[in-house]
């Protein structure tokens, strides 16, 4: 699961939520070894991280 200021709409996003305003939750299912180092994930995790050191 990751926070993001937006929701973000990926055929790989299991379930978007709306935690507050300006925050969302992502979840994903990570199922392979393809998926885990996929470049969907990792930007899907830079851009959390991103939001979360603002």
């Amino acid at each position: 699961m990751r926070e993001l200021d937006r929701p973000v709409e990926d055929p790989h996003v299991h379930r978007v939520d709306q935690v507050s305003a300006n925050r969302w939750n992502h979840h994903v299912v990570v199922e392979t070894m393809e998926a885990a180092q996929s470049d969907w994930l990792r930007e899907l995790i830079r851009a959390g991280y991103e939001f979360a050191s603002r």
